[in-house]
């Protein structure tokens, strides 16, 4: 539920900050664990503009103008 309410937030993530962001919230996950979340709640861009990102589940930041912001890419 943490990672997708991250998600909710912004659904375009590197990983370390998404690791990072639920250490500040108080979610301890080890590794193995916090890899299974990200699955369950996104998916991974390796190449292109968005090459390695964690992206939302059912959202596609190619088809969004407001995912072309320079934060996300």
């Amino acid at each position: 539920m943490a990672v997708c309410k991250l998600f909710d937030e912004r659904p375009v993530w590197p990983r370390q900050s998404l690791y990072e962001r639920l250490l500040d919230d108080g979610v301890h996950v080890s590794t193995s664990q916090f890899k299974s979340l990200l699955f369950k709640a996104g998916y991974y861009f390796s190449t292109g503009p968005f090459g390695k990102f964690w992206i939302k589940k059912e959202y596609d930041p190619r088809k969004d103008p407001e995912s072309r912001i320079c934060k996300y890419q």
